[in-house]
């Protein structure tokens, strides 16, 4: 029984000195995953805070292009001709890329419908108004 105990506490001692190593690698492992992972996140955040600045950028700009047209219908109280909201219009699209169209679209009572077509069809031949819906 001498004999065993010297052997027995050289096994523990190589026993306890592998646990000890494999609760320390799977600690280690851990920690590198949970800073993995943080560090995944911090970088979708950044990512995410620049392509909301972007989108509000964008956002704005059209809502930029839509005041300048409000301030162009404001100074001509509301009626201004195809010649003049083309011209602003072309300026407009220069000045904000992000906006693909501008369409003039008066608003014409049905009193000067009849009128307003002909004076069309002077410039455009086949002019029609067309009814939504």
């Amino acid at each position: 029984m001498g004999e065993a105990t010297p052997l027995l506490r050289r096994y523990l001692a190589a026993a306890l000195a592998l646990i000890l190593g494999c609760l320390g690698s799977l600690a280690l492992h851990h920690w590198a995953r949970e800073a993995a992972h943080a560090a995944r996140q911090k970088e979708f955040a950044q990512h995410a805070r620049f392509a909301l600045h972007e989108l509000e950028q964008q956002f704005l700009a059209q809502v930029r292009a839509a005041e300048e047209l409000r301030d162009l219908l404001l100074a001509g109280q509301g009626r201004v001709d195809r010649a003049t909201f083309r011209a602003h219009a072309i300026r407009v699209l220069a000045h904000h890329p992000t906006t693909r169209a501008i369409a003039w679209c008066p608003r014409v009572a049905l009193a000067e419908r009849e009128g307003f077509e002909e004076r069309q069809r002077a410039e455009q031949p086949g002019f029609a108004i067309h009814e939504d819906g």
